[in-house]
């Protein structure tokens, strides 16, 4: 609350899969980072030879984190990691979980067992187990990069060694000494050309299994191939999987993927692109 207003003042990194609305956000400086594991970036890469993988591991999270260090800021704050369950719901977004037991949750019908750790609070809250693997990953990372202003404006959650807990107010009071210039890294051009050809190949199959109006494995492969219609549907593609391709899916999927084709060649019309 009240953030806005110190953006101007802050670099941020942010994944290519940020929302729209953060990415429009006025940053001092916006970097992004992209994943080697993102299909999104291994197709880009075949049509520039500027992007260069290095080897990671963990999450955006994680990544931002070193890569925050490694580009010289001489201090790092993170914003929405608390890594853990606030009173039965999910922290980051307020959704109930589902609870079959003390200690497991269901997520999208996957059990997911729950663990205690230490709170920033002082005392002990509930995460998934999952999480405390990577809480431990964050320790490991701190540890190694041997860092030591590394800030979390989350009020609640799981308390990280090596990392401070701070409102983001008391944070932001002392915020000119800390702030370092970093030159924008050199712009680049992509070749379009053959990139659209073979996206249009990959959205035709889509289409093509559209007709059929089959609910299968095989429509996902093709979405996957697409670049631009999985980026679009990453999160769809993520619940069928989760879910075993459950029949009760078919149908708002198929919509789902077809208001995709739409929205992406409207767009690459209105930027000229086709």
């Amino acid at each position: 609350q009240g953030l806005d207003a110190y953006l101007p003042n802050i670099n941020a990194i942010v994944d290519i899969r940020t929302d729209i609305s953060i990415m429009a956000k006025p940053f001092k400086k916006l970097f992004f980072n992209f994943s080697e594991t993102d299909f999104f970036i291994k197709k880009l890469s075949k049509y520039n030879n500027f992007m260069k993988f290095y080897e990671s591991g963990g999450s955006a999270s994680t990544l931002a984190l070193v890569s925050a260090i490694k580009l010289g800021f001489s201090k790092v704050v993170m914003a929405g990691v608390d890594l853990a369950i606030k009173e039965n719901q999910i922290y980051s977004g307020g959704e109930p979980i589902q609870r079959v037991a003390l200690e497991t949750i269901l997520v999208d019908k996957t059990r997911k067992n729950l663990v205690q750790v230490q709170s920033v609070q002082g005392n002990l809250t509930y995460t998934r187990e999952d999480y405390q693997a990577f809480i431990n990953h964050f320790e490991i990372l701190i540890k190694e990069l041997n860092f030591s202003e590394i800030y979390n404006i989350s009020s609640f959650g799981a308390l990280i060694q090596g990392v401070k807990n701070v409102s983001f107010d008391d944070l932001a009071l002392n915020r000119e000494k800390h702030m370092n210039s970093v030159d924008l890294a050199e712009s680049f051009k992509l070749e379009l050309k053959e990139f659209m050809q073979e996206e249009f190949r990959y959205i035709n199959e889509i289409i093509t299994m559209l007709s059929k109006g089959s609910f299968s494995s095989g429509l996902v492969s093709a979405i996957v191939k697409s670049m631009l219609v999985y980026q679009y549907l990453q999160a769809d593609v993520l619940t069928v999987l989760q879910r075993n391709f459950d029949p009760e899916l078919a149908q708002q999927f198929i919509d789902n993927t077809k208001i995709a084709i739409k929205n992406i060649v409207e767009q690459l019309q209105k930027n000229k692109l086709i």
